[in-house]
């Protein structure tokens, strides 16, 4: 997807940056495959990071992500509270388990990748990006 406008949710975050989102936890590898693509070719350069979106976080579901997600990595998790759906509006996710990333730049979101990324669709992104 190309072009769209961010949802308004307060993500904590401005200017450029990538998010690496899912709905749940079980998006977990979709998501674990994007992030290992940018941890590789953008080691310090970049502001990226894992986002959930969920109408409501319990502890949980939040125990279930930090669980899911290494240790290490937990500090690029983000659980963001979407109680309108407005991210999920958008993605329009085909099961629990589909991932997406996406560059945000300001208001705008120039590129939307959902599902994990294929080769193609990896250079179409970190040449966006």
């Amino acid at each position: 997807m190309l072009d769209a406008v961010m949802p308004e949710v307060e993500l904590g975050m401005d200017g450029s940056f990538v998010i690496l989102g899912s709905f749940g936890p079980m998006a977990v590898a979709d998501q674990g495959v994007w992030w290992r693509l940018f941890k590789d070719a953008f080691p310090q350069s970049v502001d990226y990071c894992r986002i959930y979106f969920q109408q409501n976080w319990t502890p949980e579901d939040s125990e279930e992500v930090f669980a899911l997600v290494p240790t290490s990595e937990h500090r690029s998790i983000r659980l963001i509270k979407d109680s309108e759906e407005k991210w999920r509006q958008l993605i329009k996710p085909d099961h629990s388990k589909r991932g997406f990333a996406c560059i945000v730049n300001e208001s705008r979101i120039p590129i939307i990748m959902i599902g994990p990324p294929t080769e193609e669709g990896w250079d179409l992104f970190r040449t966006t990006w």
